[in-house]
């Protein structure tokens, strides 16, 4: 892939991934999968013999920027941090493949016996919450989930009651953090593209929205 990657641009993935994921909007969390899956995004940062692009997170970074433009409601960055985290293990293969949904819990821990901040977890098969000694993938079947809407009640957060769970697979301490400062990059790259578009719809409102013969962009204030 080095002499593929050389020819590579990371811009050249954000076109490809925005069709991808205009496709899915408004789709089930498992039709979203299957097609999100079929457009190869899940694996562009994990490793070719795991069925996935075996690119750098420079490439994953405009593929989180086209589905925070258009507010993609599935965990893409988090299907994508799980996939390139366990890429040692078939785990990776079922993720890139589609086949299963991962999310993260990203407070609490196993030893806690609850989780919070885990985005669409009422809709996944594995969540990753931190243990010990790292991290464990829990089998979402083996806990509790609870929808907590405190923050946004059409697309609640969830709260995980974890009393008999079953791991799946654990990450170590330094893969856990790894994992977490990957994250950072990929998040930074959805919150780029939700706030560009935001801004857009902004300028665009205040461009055509006339008050007393006036667009708002005509006042000074505005």
């Amino acid at each position: 892939m080095s002499h593929q990657q050389d020819s590579l641009r990371p811009e050249e993935f954000a076109e490809a991934a925005a069709a991808a994921v205009a496709d899915v909007l408004g789709r089930d969390a498992r039709q979203a999968a299957a097609v999100l899956a079929a457009s190869g995004l899940f694996g562009v940062c994990a490793p070719e013999e795991r069925g996935g692009l075996g690119l750098g997170l420079e490439f994953g970074v405009p593929v989180c920027e086209a589905a925070g433009k258009l507010q993609l409601h599935f965990p893409l960055v988090e299907q994508m941090l799980l996939a390139r985290a366990f890429a040692d293990s078939d785990i990776a293969d079922a993720l890139i493949a589609g086949e299963k949904i991962g999310v993260i819990a990203w407070q609490g821990s196993v030893q806690q016996k609850s989780a919070t901040h885990a985005a669409f977890a009422d809709a996944c098969d594995w969540i990753l919450v931190a243990d010990e000694d790292g991290a464990s993938l829990l089998q979402a079947q083996s806990v509790s989930v609870h929808a907590n809407d405190a923050i946004d009640p059409e697309f609640p957060l969830f709260d995980i009651a974890i009393e008999a769970p079953v791991i799946q697979a654990r990450l170590s301490a330094d893969a856990w953090a790894a994992l977490k400062n990957d994250a950072y990059v990929l998040y930074a790259g959805f919150i780029n593209g939700l706030g560009g578009q935001a801004l857009e719809q902004a300028a665009e409102y205040t461009a055509t929205r006339v008050q007393f013969s006036r667009p708002l962009s005509a006042k000074q204030v505005v």
